[in-house]
């Protein structure tokens, strides 16, 4: 069994934009959020070799709630510290974005 230890867990939002345009509402053509961090993402890719692991941290809030029935939902088995205050992070992430 591998034990991986993620102190500073995120939340990757993942949008998907068309443009992006100052000053104006920009609308995503689709979004995703994943479970990141050092330790998870080790920890997925484990998972995904068939390996044995345990996802291990510190979480907070409705975001940490999040993460933790998302790795439940890959079969990733966890033990994180819950945190009574705080929330654990969201990266925003903007991708295919075309520049001129």
């Amino acid at each position: 069994m591998i034990y991986t230890m993620t102190l500073n867990p995120a939340l990757d939002y993942v949008m998907h934009p068309n443009t992006l345009d100052m000053g104006f509402t920009n609308r995503s053509s689709s979004e995703e959020l994943h479970c990141g961090g050092n330790g998870i993402n080790v920890s997925t890719l484990l998972n995904e070799l068939d390996k044995v692991t345990v996802a291990m941290g510190i979480v907070g809030g409705f975001t940490g709630e999040y993460l933790l029935s998302d790795l439940q939902r890959q079969g990733i088995p966890s033990n994180f510290v819950k945190l009574d205050s705080g929330f654990t992070r969201i990266n925003v992430k903007l991708n295919g974005i075309v520049m001129t």
